[in-house]
């Protein structure tokens, strides 16, 4: 709680900064870590890739996710939200 606290006091929010998507996504129950990849696809794209609790989310906890950010951000944001991809090294 004192996490969530300081980073708004940090990051005010900015009307759709990159913190922003952050902090949206962590709104969202399950989700534990967010990495912002803005304007991967060109202007105005947000991607987010997304991890959980228990590792890898599940389809639902994306879908959930993307729902979240999408009924708060800019309307014209256009965000994508993906799980990690696991690479064996």
């Amino acid at each position: 709680l004192l996490a969530r606290l300081l980073e708004i006091i940090q990051k005010p929010p900015a009307g759709g900064a990159v913190y922003d998507f952050v902090r949206w996504a962590k709104e969202v129950d399950g989700i534990t870590d967010v990495l912002p990849l803005p304007k991967r696809r060109g202007a105005g794209t947000v991607d987010l890739i997304v991890t959980a609790s228990g590792g890898l989310p599940s389809s639902e906890v994306i879908a959930k996710c993307k729902a979240h950010v999408l009924s708060v951000c800019s309307v014209i944001a256009d965000v994508w939200v993906y799980a990690p991809t696991i690479r064996t090294v």
